[in-house]
Order: C-alpha cells, then sequence, then structure tokens
C-alpha cells in the first residue's frame, strides 16, 4: 500500500469514525439523525424507517474494512459507494426543493446545499484515488513514512470533519441577510 493510500485509510476512517460517533454518542443523537432522514421524501416509507440503522452499520462496516490491511480495497469501495448515494440522496431532494439539514456528524449543522456536496466531493475522490492507490501494492515499508502519511490523513479528516466551520470563515458576512 503506498502512503498515499494510507493517508487516505486515515482520512476516510477518521471522517467515518467521527461521523458514527456523533449519530450513536446517545438516544437523542440517533433519534435526530433519524429524523433528518425523515426529510428525504423520496424515500419510501419502509426504507426511509430503516436508512439510520443502515447508515449506521454501513459507517461502521467502512471503519473496520478502512482499519484491516487484508480489507482497505473493500474498505475504500464501500466508502466510495457510501459517498455516492450520500451525495446523490442529497443533491437529488434539493434539486426537488426540499431542505435537508446536515446531521452528518451527530449535530445540527444546518440545510444542506452546495458547500456540504463540495464536501462529499472532496471525500468520493479520496475514496477513489484510496481504492486505485490500494491497488498498486505494499509502500516501501518505512515507518515513518506512513505515520507522516496517517498524520497528514488525519489533519485533512479535521478540516473535513470541520468544513462548516470552514464555510463560515470564507462565507460573506452579509451572506444570507
Amino acid at each position: 500500500m503506498t502512503f498515499l493510500a494510507i493517508s487516505l485509510r486515515t482520512l476516510l476512517g477518521v471522517v467515518f469514525a467521527v461521523a458514527l460517533g456523533g449519530k450513536v454518542r446517545s438516544r437523542r443523537s440517533f433519534a435526530d439523525f433519524a429524523a433528518s432522514l425523515h426529510e428525504l421524501r423520496w424515500l419510501p416509507g419502509p426504507a426511509r424507517a430503516a436508512a439510520p440503522v443502515a447508515v449506521v452499520a454501513v459507517e461502521a462496516a467502512s471503519i473496520v474494512l478502512l482499519a484491516v490491511p487484508a480489507t482497505v480495497p473493500w474498505g475504500f469501495g464501500l466508502t466510495f459507494l457510501t459517498l455516492a448515494v450520500f451525495t446523490a440522496s442529497v443533491g437529488w431532494s434539493l434539486r426537488r426543493g426540499e431542505t435537508v439539514r446536515c446531521r452528518c456528524f451527530g449535530t445540527d449543522s444546518g440545510p444542506m446545499g452546495g458547500w456540504e456536496l463540495a464536501r462529499n466531493g472532496v471525500l468520493l475522490v479520496a475514496a477513489g484515488a484510496g481504492l486505485l492507490a490500494s491497488a498498486t501494492g505494499p509502500a516501501s515499508g518505512a515507518a515513518a513514512g506512513s505515520a507522516v502519511a496517517a498524520v497528514a490523513g488525519a489533519l485533512a479528516a479535521a478540516l473535513i470533519v470541520r468544513w462548516d466551520d470552514l464555510r463560515f470563515v470564507f462565507s460573506s458576512p452579509t451572506a444570507g441577510r
């Protein structure tokens, strides 16, 4: 596995771990997350009811697959598919004029829009690149290089998790007035 794959594996593993932790940290957090999925009107009733548990299960599976060296390509693949479904779901809902609240990390970050679609796009590219990078074989074996790659992935994950704060910093102070 290349150092790039290690970095992307860490990035996606941390992002999914924070997202999962935010959703399951309390009954209230999970209930709020489940309620936010009810805004996806295009999902039929039974699928809408099962979606919160399915999302949590897929996020947990992705974390495990990314953590176990032998299953890393599967982890990148599942993560890519999961992000594609998330992005398509939000995009479809926004296109229909529906408001979808972002509870991606367990707290209400407000209505989703272009910034969240961009964040998911970044994560999709990371998952796709990770899948390709993990297929290239083992890294050189340098422990220091692997550690640096992991730290870089963790720092990138922090930026992704705090995406809404970055949006605030780079938004016009008069936006929404």
